[in-house]
């Protein structure tokens, strides 16, 4: 049901599977990309299929509907991690390190002062080509795994905000390989 459902599986044949995450807590995270790719599809065909989302959502910006899924399902995953007593005090523990547990009780109401220009924004900031590295990982050939990082001069190790596709041809996914 996501962007990336609909608009790259389900509308071509291209890949098998296609997600977007944010990977981080405190600090600025690394938005992800992992795509596996269907037979015959080559690694630029795949990257070019991604970033054409990616830039659809910086010049179509998302909708409401989408925003307003996206925050319930935040608030939806807020109450289910602060059912128990252990959980609640994690939360409360890590808040308190942030500066301020009461910060938990804000948390939903801040992410439901997003708007659809924010989210529209931010991807236009983030989603740029200085910002990109990709990693490709091929079919195991020999008892070995095959990959090339496609590198990005323009990027520094001191950048915060990162955008990282892995593109995968082979059954087996390595993820520990993707964060570094």
């Amino acid at each position: 049901s996501s962007r990336f459902h609909q608009n790259i599986l389900f509308k071509t044949d291209a890949l098998t599977e296609a997600d977007a995450a944010i990977e981080g807590t405190i600090e600025p995270g690394l938005f992800i990309v992992r795509a596996r790719l269907a037979p015959g599809t080559g690694f630029e065909q795949a990257e070019e299929i991604i970033q054409n989302e990616l830039k659809s959502i910086c010049d179509n910006g998302i909708t409401q509907y989408e925003l307003e899924k996206c925050l319930n399902k935040f608030h939806s995953a807020m109450l289910f991690d602060n059912i128990g007593y252990q959980d609640k005090a994690a939360k409360l523990c890590e808040y308190e390190l942030l500066g301020d547990a009461g910060l938990l009780n804000q948390e939903v109401d801040r992410y439901r002062g997003l708007t659809v220009d924010d989210i529209t924004e931010h991807a236009r900031l983030l989603f740029t080509d200085q910002n990109s590295s990709t990693i490709y990982y091929s079919k195991k050939t020999n008892g070995f795994f095959h990959s090339r990082q496609i590198p990005n001069d323009n990027c520094s190790n001191q950048q915060k905000d990162w955008k990282f596709h892995c593109l995968l041809n082979t059954k087996v996914t390595i993820f520990k390989h993707l964060y570094f």
